[in-house]
């Protein structure tokens, strides 16, 4: 029998997701559920097969670098590669048919790296053309996944029906609150405006 996440559940799961090893009492008091409640919905989730286990994960951002994508034109594209893996940046690289034909992903801690590493390509295939480099940026899509694949119950915020498909966001104080469609999340907005905007007493 297929198991269904409600808010709850995806309030327990968007905490992992940020924190794997937060404490069923940081849980708790987050969500404002009791810690057995926050413990049997946590079994729950992995019975799901939703969550295969809780784990560590680097912060790239704490670390202080940064990840790029690159993404270059070339006519030896296999021996080009070759050269490439040796660099200790490279953190994974994909030949593709069409140009550009070479991407790269890189983590480097500053634009010096970035720099090293663009003129390393230019020394290694002279006839390379760089066509793309920008950072990749990794978004947290758990909850609109799971939504859209009917794997989880989500209401919206505004009206309370029962979102299908995926939701309409707003982000607000860093929390991400969820809409229908896109004029109850304009209500949402509108409110959150007012608010602002309404004089103090």
């Amino acid at each position: 029998m297929e198991i269904m996440l409600d808010e709850n559940d995806l309030k327990i799961l968007d905490i992992l997701s940020r924190e794997p090893r937060a404490s069923i009492s940081k849980i708790s008091k987050e969500t404002g559920l009791s810690r057995p409640t926050v413990h049997s919905r946590i079994e729950k989730i992995l019975k799901s097969g939703v969550l295969k286990g809780l784990h560590f994960e680097l912060d790239e951002a704490e670390l202080g670098g940064k990840v790029f994508l690159v993404s270059l034109s070339s006519e030896k594209p296999q021996e080009t590669v070759e050269e490439l893996v040796k660099l200790p940046e490279v953190d994974e690289i994909f030949i593709t048919s069409g140009l550009p034909n070479i991407h790269v992903i890189l983590y480097v801690f500053d634009l010096e790296s970035l720099s090293r590493f663009l003129e390393y390509v230019s020394k290694t295939d002279s006839q390379a053309k760089i066509s793309l480099v920008f950072t990749r940026c990794k978004l947290d899509r758990t909850t609109e996944k799971l939504v859209a694949a009917k794997k989880a119950i989500l209401h919206c915020e505004t009206c309370g029906v029962s979102i299908s498909g995926t939701p309409y966001i707003y982000v607000y104080k860093n929390r991400k609150h969820y809409f229908c469609c896109p004029v109850c999340r304009n209500q949402f907005v509108d409110k959150v405006v007012k608010s602002v905007q309404a004089p103090k007493s």
